[in-house]
């Protein structure tokens, strides 16, 4: 990967998770940060995921943001409605209608590459009376 940026600070450059290139997947870079878009340093990547928790979030009203609060040191993660509706999802409060990720109806996004200290899911769907599911390890 590209060497480091001189503008970033030491706290800054301790919160990245590199992960090597595999057969499968590129070398890619992330920053891990909290809710307020602060770094937050890593300390251990690299821990085994052997524990799963699974979420059923009720959607009542499409379009209309719902929470999950997501366990502790998680380090995988499955998002995928029970039914064919569209996802929109974030990490951060309020901006699952502004700045988020998509799921298609019948898909699902998935990532075995995150290490991820505390989170909350915000998420909302395309229709009423939908159900999320989600799968996390730890």
């Amino acid at each position: 990967m590209a060497d480091w940026n001189d503008n970033i600070n030491d706290r800054q450059r301790n919160s990245f998770v590199e992960y090597p290139a595999a057969s499968d997947k590129p070398a890619r870079r992330v920053l891990v940060v909290n809710e307020t878009s602060d770094p937050i340093p890593v300390i251990d990547s690299t821990v085994t995921a052997s524990s799963p928790t699974i979420f059923n979030i009720a959607v009542p009203t499409a379009d209309t943001e719902v929470s999950q609060a997501l366990p502790v040191n998680f380090n995988k993660i499955t998002i995928r409605a029970r039914d064919l509706t569209r996802i929109q999802f974030s990490f951060i409060a309020t901006e699952s209608s502004i700045n988020f990720i998509t799921i298609p109806s019948g898909a699902s996004y998935s990532d075995d590459g995150v290490f991820c200290p505390s989170a909350t899911l915000y998420l909302q769907t395309s229709l009423d009376s939908q159900v999320v599911e989600v799968l996390i390890w730890s």
